[in-house]
């Protein structure tokens, strides 16, 4: 998604309402280009995350993506594998929180990941290129595992609903 636009146009950025086609979907995946948490592209003295593109996003979409419940988030444009913890609000809930992928790098050049001891946001990264297979099955569960350029599965996740939880009171 773009930046928020400036001053008092900010209200209300995002979708309002998940378009009614989409309401009754079992799963509901989103993918976009910029990272609301990267791998790389970190502010001085800052971490990726600090990224004031990575925190509009973190403030404009997210609370829309987790009052709807989605199922997993594809992020790009930092070139590297990374698989999130499960995260809601900004912190680690791994009862319900969302799955970030990422960071867009099949066909790149990789860049390099900060430690996990400093990315508390990261489950698993690496300067790797690859895909994410997914494989939804109609009871509900996702498959998603990363696929290097060798053909090699070197990460594997299930999600055992189709969506998280929605926030209530949004």
């Amino acid at each position: 998604p773009p930046p928020p636009p400036p001053g008092e146009a900010r209200r209300g950025y995002g979708p309002p309402n998940p378009p009614p086609a989409r309401q009754d979907q079992q799963f509901l995946f989103i993918c976009y280009h910029y990272p609301a948490y990267g791998t790389t592209k970190a502010p001085r003295g800052g971490l990726p995350i600090d990224n004031p593109l990575s925190i509009a996003i973190r403030q404009h979409w997210m609370p829309h993506w987790e009052k709807y419940g989605v199922t997993a988030v594809f992020e790009n444009d930092h070139h590297n594998f990374k698989r999130s913890q499960r995260l809601r609000n900004h912190k680690i809930d791994n009862d319900n929180g969302v799955l970030y992928l990422g960071d867009g790098a099949w066909a790149v050049n990789t860049r390099t990941v900060p430690p996990l001891d400093q990315a508390w946001w990261l489950a698993k990264a690496d300067g790797r290129n690859h895909i994410f297979d997914v494989k939804i099955s109609a009871s509900g569960q996702a498959h998603i595992q990363a696929v290097d350029i060798k053909g090699e599965v070197f990460d594997d996740v299930r999600i055992l609903t189709p969506r998280t939880k929605p926030v209530s009171g949004q």
